[in-house]
């Protein structure tokens, strides 16, 4: 390691420390023959059309971008994301003196199954993981007012943010 990248690492470990960060990550305990992960379409069981579309989408973005794990189709993956949506929810969240409506909140509900497709088990699963966002639809401070399309957007991108990490890290 060169003294630039050295010295660029202690500066981060320094900021690291010094903004009491209570969480850390550590690479997961993936076998160390899985390299490759599916995410086929997700079935979707709610009466929200093309949900799972969506969600296939930014999951496959969220592995993508991180690159622990290269994202390939079913027949040549090492591991697979299976899911169910079964649960869509966007409901009144928040009122204003007058009680009017003010903001809501999108809840996403989702069974995930990660597979190990070469030994052929499963290696977690979670009946109820959860993609929740909340939005205001009258103007805050410094915001303009949202619709459910942005609640909905931001739930889901949490959702494959929770997934990813559930499946390629373990936190402390």
């Amino acid at each position: 390691m060169g003294l630039g990248a050295a010295l660029a690492a202690g500066v981060l470990a320094a900021t690291l420390a010094a903004g009491g960060c209570s969480y850390s990550f550590t690479p997961s305990k993936l076998p160390s023959h899985i390299k490759t992960v599916a995410i086929p379409v997700f079935e979707n069981v709610t009466s929200e059309p093309g949900i799972e579309q969506e969600i296939t989408q930014q999951i496959t973005r969220e592995f993508v971008a991180d690159n622990t794990l290269q994202v390939a189709p079913e027949a040549r993956a090492d591991a697979g994301i299976y899911g169910r949506i079964y649960r869509y929810e966007n409901r009144v969240f928040g009122y204003d003196a007058q009680g009017e409506t003010q903001q809501y909140e999108v809840i996403i509900v989702v069974a995930i199954e990660f597979k190990d497709l070469v030994k052929r088990k499963t290696l977690w699963q979670e009946e109820e993981m959860v993609g929740r966002s909340t939005y205001f639809v009258v103007a805050t401070t410094g915001q303009p007012p949202q619709d459910e399309v942005t609640g909905r957007a931001e739930a889901i991108r949490l959702l494959g943010s929770d997934i990813l990490n559930r499946a390629v890290r373990s936190w402390n």
